[in-house]
């Protein structure tokens, strides 16, 4: 996950800050992200109006295209991993903690 977010440099993806180990456990401090996830978003507030959904899915697609252009599968792509930047208006996808590697980039296959 650390190699991934040093990788990963898009406006729609969560940064990593800084890690350390603490014990027997990694710690990852990743950027405050006020608001709240996909899921949460839906549960309370149902359907969104489609002019949020085009908005939202617009930022989702541009943070999938940054993340397999570096050759990085995300793995784990769900509404909990789709974090919403209240401060910014923007979502960000984050946890990429079973996201993969590739040796052969995105671009290439193509």
């Amino acid at each position: 996950e650390i190699l991934v977010l040093n990788i990963l440099k898009g406006e729609y993806l969560a940064k990593g800050i800084m890690s350390f180990v603490e014990e027997s456990s990694l710690c990852i401090l990743m950027e405050y992200l006020p608001g709240k996830d996909l899921r949460a978003i839906l549960e309370n507030e149902g359907r969104l109006d489609e002019s949020c959904i085009r908005y939202f899915a617009c930022q989702i697609i541009e943070a999938i295209k940054e993340i397999h252009i570096n050759g990085i599968v995300h793995r784990d792509l769900k509404p909990d991993n789709i974090l919403f930047d209240t401060n910014q208006g923007i979502v960000k996808i984050a946890d990429f903690g079973l996201a993969k590697y590739i040796t052969v980039p995105y671009s290439d296959i193509t």
